[in-house]
């Protein structure tokens, strides 16, 4: 089955570029493949409760994990926990090749993602971070900061605690980003299509 969208979450070997080898490597990629139709992904997410769809979604999401060719940065390693050694015997980071069909990644802070996959050519970018901005904006929610964790809880209470103890887990994060897309769809209840989301986003507020 070809999937349009991915829902996306990496982690890495850091923020800063390497001198020799470029941008921040993947490490870990968890990702869950979306078809292009929202409707199908709202009546799922306004009939099971909150612990079946995260269950409902990490079951429908894979997690892959790479051997960079630079080292891991002590931070990034205090946020993730993985070492080198435990991509011994990975794939390398540098064959990473996401499937073919795809038109859109979406995450939060989709374009640091974008940037460690090494910016592959032909994909459009739907960040829920930016949404979250624009829709702070334009409709004046209020929210108390546009971290994910905070989106999270700020939709759906301390039923989505399990996840928040999970945070800088690769799939965990992905997750949450399609929970919190759920809501904000909920804004803008019109547009039906990852097609329609991708043109409202890029649009200016008027």
């Amino acid at each position: 089955m070809t999937y349009e969208v991915y829902a996306l979450d990496c982690e890495s070997t850091g923020v800063g570029n390497h001198p020799i080898h470029g941008h921040p490597q993947v490490i870990e990629l968890a990702s869950i493949p979306l078809h292009n139709d929202l409707v199908p992904l709202i009546q799922k997410a306004g009939m099971f409760p909150i612990d079946k769809l995260i269950e409902d979604f990490t079951l429908q999401g894979t997690v892959t994990r790479y051997r960079p060719s630079m080292g891991i940065h002590k931070r990034a390693f205090e946020v993730h926990g993985i070492h080198m050694r435990d991509l011994l015997t990975c794939k390398k980071s540098e064959d990473l090749v996401l499937p073919k069909g795809l038109k859109y990644l979406l995450g939060h802070n989709i374009q640091y993602d974008y940037r460690c996959l090494g910016k592959p050519d032909g994909y459009k970018l739907i960040c829920t971070l930016g949404m979250a901005k624009k829709f702070d904006r334009q409709f004046g929610i209020g929210f108390p900061n546009h971290k994910l964790d905070t989106l999270v809880l700020y939709f759906y209470g301390k039923d989505a605690q399990p996840l928040i103890d999970n945070s800088h887990q690769a799939m965990a994060d992905t997750v949450k980003v399609v929970l919190l897309l759920v809501k904000l769809l909920e804004y803008i209840p019109a547009i039906q299509t990852f097609d329609e989301l991708y043109t409202f986003t890029e649009s200016k507020i008027t």
